[in-house]
Parts: C-alpha cells; sequence; structure tokens
C-alpha cells in the first residue's frame, strides 16, 4: 500500500478523562466524542481507554487513546489512492479534503 518507508499512516490523539465521573460514564462520554468527531465524516477511529492505579497517593490518571487511519475508505472497503488525504485540524472540527 505504502511505498514510502516514512509514510505517515495514521493520527494519534490521547485525551484525559473525568476523575468525577464513573468508569462507565466515561466510557460514554469517549464513544459520543468519537461519534460525533470522527464517526460523522466518515473515519474509521480505534479507541483504547485506560485508568491506571492510584501511585502513592495521586490522583487518578483515566484517560483514552484514539488512533485514526489517514486515507478514507470508499464504499467497497478498500482505502482511497495515494493521491487523496483527509486531515484533522488540531481543534477536530474541521475535515478538509487534500487531492
Amino acid at each position: 500500500m505504502e511505498k514510502n518507508k516514512k509514510a505517515q499512516l495514521a493520527y494519534t490523539y490521547d485525551f484525559a478523562l473525568q476523575n468525577e465521573l464513573t468508569m462507565e460514564e466515561n466510557i460514554a462520554l469517549a464513544r459520543r466524542f468519537v461519534e460525533e468527531q470522527f464517526l460523522s465524516r466518515g473515519m474509521i477511529v480505534d479507541f483504547a481507554i485506560h485508568a491506571p492505579d492510584k501511585e502513592k497517593g495521586g490522583i487518578p490518571n483515566p484517560h483514552v487513546h484514539l488512533l485514526c487511519p489517514i486515507r478514507p475508505l470508499k464504499a467497497n472497503g478498500k482505502f482511497v489512492v495515494p493521491s487523496v488525504r483527509l486531515t484533522l485540524l488540531p481543534s477536530l472540527s474541521h475535515l478538509i479534503q487534500f487531492s
């Protein structure tokens, strides 16, 4: 698929979850964010939620890791040709297509 050994294949994002919410509420919050910001734009996302144990009196640190391929998929399940690339702006509120 990618011929350049330095090709970037996916974006990664990490964000913190709320300590005040239960794990079930944090999972629902993360799913809603993924659905609204990525899936609704036709992007594919893999996400993992971590809630490391408190260490020596510290505070818990629940957080989410997202992995989002750069290339969109066609309706037939194949990736779009290399000349087309989707880029998410840092705010995740706009989607720009370059061709």
